[in-house]
């Protein structure tokens, strides 16, 4: 059994510095993405709207309503967790390359467009979208 109880406690130690170590990172444009999809998890809607752009049209209020409805359905219907593989900013704009990974572990690829507005980093519904919607290149 002591060694159950150093395993136990190992496991414990490790738990709590990773969290600690998890909410030290949550700075910057990643931070945003990451407390959004914490938010959402725990059903803080209105919270995780505080954290995007204040939509300024009915089709930024749409956008909006449709990023946190797809993000909810991954996040905590799907029960994905969240990847964030690479960024690309400047001084008030950053694209967010991200990852839902299933269950399953089938990733679903994702990317979040970010402004530096009223001093923080805030999704930016529209331009997220926007994203997706933009023709391919072919070749």
């Amino acid at each position: 059994m002591p060694k159950l109880a150093s395993i136990l406690s190992a496991g414990v130690l490790a738990g709590v510095t990773l969290g600690v170590f998890s909410i030290q990172s949550g700075e910057g444009a990643e931070g945003t993405l990451k407390e959004f999809h914490q938010l959402l998890m725990n059903q803080k809607y209105d919270a995780a709207r505080e954290l995007m752009v204040v939509p300024l049209s009915p089709h930024e209020m749409a956008a909006q309503m449709q990023l946190v409805q797809a993000a909810d359905n991954l996040i905590r219907q799907n029960r994905a967790s969240l990847e964030i593989l690479a960024k690309e900013s400047d001084r008030n704009t950053a694209i967010v390359q991200v990852q839902y990974v299933l269950p399953n572990q089938v990733r679903v690829p994702g990317a979040f467009v970010l402004q530096y507005t009223r001093n923080r980093w805030r999704i930016d519904a529209a331009g997220t979208l926007g994203l997706f919607l933009q023709p391919t290149r072919s070749g």
